[in-house]
């Protein structure tokens, strides 16, 4: 199952206590940049999916959902 990875960005951020702004500055974007990405505004760029996943100390398969099934 895909998920969308901005719905699993905002699920991270809430489940760890991360503020937006920290997020956003890891990622090397204004707190702006970031909030449009979250409203739909800009697009997630490549770039922004290796950025966001550091940030939040995830995998690109969590950001899209993808759960390893056996």
């Amino acid at each position: 199952i895909c998920m969308d990875p901005i719905m699993v960005i905002k699920m991270v951020i809430a489940e760890k206590g991360i503020k937006k702004q920290t997020v956003a500055s890891a990622m090397h974007l204004t707190p702006q940049q970031f909030s449009d990405l979250l409203s739909g505004r800009r697009i997630l760029r490549q770039t922004d999916v290796v950025n966001v996943c550091e940030a939040l100390n995830i995998t690109p398969n969590e950001l899209y959902g993808f759960t390893e099934t056996r």
